[in-house]
């Protein structure tokens, strides 16, 4: 039955009679909004690491990782020249100039929380964001020096993606709604349990979809089946000697923008077990939405969030048809890593809404005390 919050919640603060503990009151404090400027420059850098989870996509959608095959410079040089004419190497420069402004602005923002924010769990939630970004530029870098070693490409791949959502969750836990809704208790519904189960397993479902996709992209496998929704005609494709064989032939006579690289058993493997990943996040986001829109129906903290992945999840399944059919087309296959990511941070952030303003019920449904989750998310 689906819990009315317009019901359950009391339409005003109840009068206080006496003071507050000394528990509550360090609470309150600890709780204070943090500064709005501090929340814009944050919602600017998640903005910002999207625009290189972009450019990362398009030097692999390329295959322009080692057009500059140096590091940290370029050809020697901090701005090699000539580098802004030459298609893959303005790929590649340009993709380490984005994430050095990155990295500028992420330690901005470290240093901006350290000596404004007063929760120290948001301190220490800006220094491991500007952790990862360190760590990533230093795998990206070896990525490189290592000739794009398989292992070290996939980390790059997916710690760009845990970067990007930990800017999301700096830009959340910076805004001034996040800091109202400390103020008030968290709403216990029986639901609850299996809301925060199927938030998590819907991150987790994504995030191991986003490593078969940096497995499938780094191995050359994103053109091994080039046909859909079937796989050489099959539901299941041939991975036997013969059939290989007789697949690399056809693909020599396909009408394709560009010459067909020979498949093996592997790369066919790596590209449908993508395509089962396709499903089984398609499965995880559908028992969240249902969850979500069955149990809790007009807390919008919610409701939102939920349909946004919703509505890019249908997206993201025409981007994934349109690669196939396009031969991998650097465009289509570079929105269609963009479009991952933007799933991703928005699950990450819709599980982060999930654990704060929804509990487990321990003996009924309680609202909390005279802040709308409503209104303080909106």
């Amino acid at each position: 039955m689906p819990l009315n919050l317009n019901d359950s919640l009391p339409q005003s603060l109840p009068e206080s009679s006496s003071a507050e503990s000394p528990s509550k009151s360090s609470a309150r404090s600890d709780s204070d909004a943090s500064p709005t400027a501090l929340h814009r420059y944050a919602i600017v850098l998640a903005c910002c690491t999207l625009l290189l989870v972009v450019a990362g996509g398009n030097v692999t959608s390329k295959d322009a990782g080692l057009s500059v095959p140096d590091w940290p410079l370029s050809y020697g040089r901090f701005m090699p020249e000539g580098w802004f004419h030459i298609d893959n190497v303005r790929a590649e420069h340009g993709h380490r100039m984005i994430a050095g402004a990155i990295g500028l602005m992420t330690a901005g923002l470290l240093i901006w929380t350290l000596m404004r924010e007063k929760r120290r769990w948001v301190k220490i939630m800006a220094a491991v964001t500007a952790g990862a970004v360190i760590v990533q530029a230093v795998v990206g870098g070896m990525s490189v020096l290592l000739s794009r070693y398989l292992p070290m490409t996939v980390v790059h791949a997916l710690l760009g993606q845990t970067f990007f959502c930990l800017t999301i969750l700096m830009a959340l836990f910076t805004s001034p709604s996040w800091s109202a809704s400390a103020r008030i208790a968290q709403l216990e519904a029986p639901a609850a349990g299996r809301l925060r189960l199927a938030c998590i397993v819907l991150v987790a479902a994504i995030f191991l979809q986003l490593l078969m996709g940096a497995l499938m992209r780094h191995t050359d496998s994103g053109t091994a089946i080039v046909d859909f929704p079937l796989a050489y005609g099959r539901v299941i494709p041939a991975l036997d000697e013969a059939s290989i064989k007789k697949i690399n032939m056809d693909r020599l006579y396909l009408d394709s923008p560009q010459v067909l690289p020979n498949v093996t058993a592997s790369m066919i493997l790596i590209h449908y077990l993508h395509r089962l990943g396709a499903l089984m996040v398609l499965a995880a986001v559908g028992w969240m939405h249902m969850v979500v829109m069955r149990n809790f129906p007009k807390l919008t903290a919610l409701t939102i969030p939920a349909m946004i992945v919703a509505s890019l999840l249908i997206l993201q399944i025409m981007l994934g048809i349109w690669t196939v059919l396009s031969f991998n087309q650097p465009w289509v296959t570079t929105a269609h890593v963009a479009t991952g990511a933007l799933i991703l941070g928005c699950s990450v952030f819709l599980s982060a809404q999930a654990f704060r303003y929804v509990r487990p019920a321990a003996g009924g449904v309680t609202a909390a005390a005279g802040v709308d989750p409503e209104e303080s998310a909106a």
